[in-house]
């Protein structure tokens, strides 16, 4: 969320002080998850079915970028993503030996929000990981989901101003509310010095990430497409349209995926990969 109607739509009521929602708290969660994708243990599924793996469900709001308590500037809500990326590795390295010997590799990746989160937490895992005590550095490597978001200005023919300010707008408003400066990388930092909400958006922020990953970014991204065009395609023309309008976005952008880069930046270092499915 990046403002307090949006915050409040997902608390939903509030119970003896705390969020309801399912978006903005873990108490109506079943205590058991099926899940399925990279998760399945079913050699047939999975590229990894003997992997041991950890699901960190979301609930902070902040594409587990925030690090600011409850105030008057956040509107009495909690922004605690990167605590709970710490909690969780904490969890991993304390109870269950990740990093305590040699050979060990962590692919740390996530969906839409949680894919952002990832963008902006990888470069920062093996210092928290040497925090919680790894006796041996694991090898890290990214996964980030759908985190690509692009700086476009919506069709304001389509809806109202005040139905969707944009993606740019956006990540401007939910940075300063839920104080993400703490995720915003050195040299990112350093080329936005005026703007660094541009380090928590995709366009702007994956260029920079050094960590090794494979970046999933559809070309025909539907959140983005709803919330830029203000409807899904409907008719087979709309489709048409719709997917070459996108196609367009995406892979342009893609191609000049380091021009934000500063020149001093060890390109040549990182391996990257990056799929581009259009449907």
């Amino acid at each position: 969320c990046n403002d307090k109607t949006s915050c409040q739509q997902r608390c939903g009521a509030r119970i003896q002080g705390r969020c309801s929602g399912a978006l903005a708290s873990s108490a109506a969660w079943p205590p058991v998850a099926s899940m399925a994708g990279l998760f399945s243990t079913s050699p047939a599924k999975t590229p990894l079915p003997g992997a041991n793996k950890a699901y960190l469900r979301y609930c902070t709001g902040d594409a587990h970028m925030g690090n600011r308590n409850a105030s008057a500037a956040s509107f009495d809500f909690n922004f605690h993503g990167q605590r709970t990326v710490r909690a969780a590795l904490s969890i991993l390295v304390k109870e269950h030996g990740l990093g305590s010997k040699p050979g060990h590799t962590l692919l740390f990746g996530g969906g839409s929000a949680g894919g952002r989160g990832a963008m902006v937490n990888l470069d920062f895992l093996p210092g928290l990981l040497a925090d919680m005590g790894a006796a041996s550095a694991p090898r890290v490597l990214g996964f980030p989901d759908s985190p690509y978001w692009i700086d476009l200005v919506p069709d304001r023919a389509a809806f109202p101003p005040d139905r969707f300010i944009g993606f740019a707008k956006q990540t401007q408003e939910i940075f300063a509310l839920a104080n993400i400066s703490g995720r915003a990388s050195t040299e990112c930092a350093a080329s936005f010095p005026t703007e660094p909400w541009k380090c928590a958006l995709g366009v702007y922020r994956m260029p920079f990430v050094k960590t090794p990953y494979m970046m999933v970014a559809s070309q025909s991204d539907a959140f983005q497409l709803f919330e830029d065009l203000g409807h899904m395609p409907v008719t087979l023309q709309e489709f048409a349209c719709a997917q070459c309008f996108c196609i367009l976005r995406i892979c342009r952008n893609l191609a000049t995926h380091t021009s934000h880069a500063p020149s001093g930046m060890p390109k040549s270092s990182r391996t990257t990969r990056t799929a581009t499915p259009a449907c």
